[in-house]
């Protein structure tokens, strides 16, 4: 684990930044400073929800992307 954070950590600072697309899936903002603790916990628990029912990406898969579109 600590070899993938190095090479994480390597990557930022190669690209200037994070090394791979942040979205949103709904393009939904998330600013927790803004949002009520009920709302909080609703968009943690709708995250869960899209994990257990399989509607994201492992990591491996998203590190595989990356490097096959940035050679």
């Amino acid at each position: 684990m600590s070899t993938a954070i190095d090479m994480y950590l390597q990557q930022i600072n190669l690209v200037g930044g994070i090394p791979f697309s942040v979205a949103f899936s709904k393009n939904l903002s998330f600013d927790a400073e803004y949002m009520s603790k009920s709302g909080i916990h609703a968009a943690i628990q709708e995250g869960i929800d899209d994990a257990e029912a399989g509607r994201g990406k492992d990591a491996a898969s998203v590190f595989l992307g990356f490097r096959e579109s940035h050679g």
